[in-house]
């Protein structure tokens, strides 16, 4: 695999908690608590049981996470393919 999916949860123009879910751990930055609640329940950070049960990928958790924490919905057909990144513009 080449890529994979961050999170990042903004207010009012800051970003005050980021996830690489490559890793599976926990949100940092300087207000992670509702980026990490959302992962949680979930089921985003692995466990014991999970060696037993077969696990949606990081991507799925994620998107799941986002969908419930934070009352998004996104249409299915958007996410078929790889996502749409955002690049800021460069001058020149």
């Amino acid at each position: 695999m080449n890529s994979t999916t961050r999170l990042a949860h903004a207010r009012d123009g800051q970003v005050v908690a980021r996830c690489d879910a490559w890793s599976y751990e926990p949100a940092s930055g300087i207000a992670p608590q509702r980026l990490n609640a959302a992962l949680e329940q979930v089921g985003f950070f692995p466990g014991e049981r999970d060696e037993e049960e077969e696990r949606l990928s990081s991507a799925a958790l994620a998107l799941e996470a986002l969908e419930q924490g934070c009352g998004l919905a996104v249409d299915a057909e958007a996410v078929r393919g790889p996502l749409p990144t955002v690049v800021p513009a460069t001058e020149g």
